[in-house]
């Protein structure tokens, strides 16, 4: 599997500093249509999720990385760069 299931009553056990999620826009779906379904499943996250807290969340299409070939390794660490790159550049 990509990673544990976890049930959506558990997420508030969770803190991060970074989350990543992916999303299909090949099927119309938006980060901001992903950042609302977090908040139906888990209402008020970004109050205590630090990720959320500081900007950190960073979505992604999934068609960009899902595929196991190095062009998709290297869009996700394009990905990485430009969100770490960026928090860098406002932190001078």
């Amino acid at each position: 599997t990509w990673g544990e299931e976890i049930s959506a009553e558990r997420l508030q056990d969770f803190d991060a500093d970074y989350i990543f999620i992916s999303y299909q826009s090949q099927h119309g779906r938006t980060p901001s249509e992903v950042l609302a379904n977090m908040d139906g499943v888990l209402p008020g996250w970004c109050e205590f999720v630090t990720a959320c807290q500081n900007g950190n969340v960073i979505l992604y299409p999934w068609e960009t990385i899902g595929a196991p070939t190095f062009a998709a390794a290297n869009a996700g660490m394009d990905i990485i760069a430009t969100h770490f790159g960026s928090k860098l550049l406002t932190a001078e």
